[in-house]
């Protein structure tokens, strides 16, 4: 396994190829595959989903890094995935581009309780609006925990 300055030059080697190829990182692990090393990479794009062939284009730009290369094992496995559907959403880069979905809210607001369940309506720097029960609610996000998306079938 990495020491830890490794693993945190992976991270920040792995943000860059993902940065300037116009997406963000939203997680980074490393694992095992059976006997050999993994490395799991979640990225997203602020404003859109994110296309297989993004991602095909994202896996090969990693693969072929030499200081990804140097870091690990040539026999390690790669996975480069966007975030799913029931993926918590944390950062205020993951609201933009599900404006207008349903969300469950958790937060530590003393406006009103947790959770609040409602349509995603505007995103700003410092917050997200939600439309529920005929009016909208703000929450801070220094007062987010988390919030998921919801699923209707």
């Amino acid at each position: 396994m990495l020491k830890e300055q490794e693993q945190v030059q992976l991270r920040t080697q792995v943000e860059t190829i993902v940065s300037n190829a116009g997406f963000y990182l939203v997680d980074l692990r490393l694992g095992s595959l059976g006997k050999y090393p993994l490395l799991k990479v979640t990225v997203a794009h602020e404003l859109h989903d994110i296309s297989l062939t993004e991602v095909t284009n994202l896996t090969h730009l990693v693969k072929k890094d030499p200081v990804v290369n140097e870091l690990l094992p040539a026999d390690y496995h790669l996975e480069v995935s966007s975030p799913g559907i029931d993926y918590p959403l944390k950062d205020q880069r993951d609201f933009p581009r599900n404006i207008g979905r349903e969300i469950r809210v958790i937060h530590r607001s003393t406006q009103f309780p947790s959770p609040i369940k409602g349509r995603l309506v505007a995103v700003d720097a410092d917050s997200i609006r939600i439309a529920a029960n005929n009016e909208e609610r703000s929450v801070k996000l220094s007062e987010l925990e988390y919030a998921k998306l919801i699923v209707k079938f």
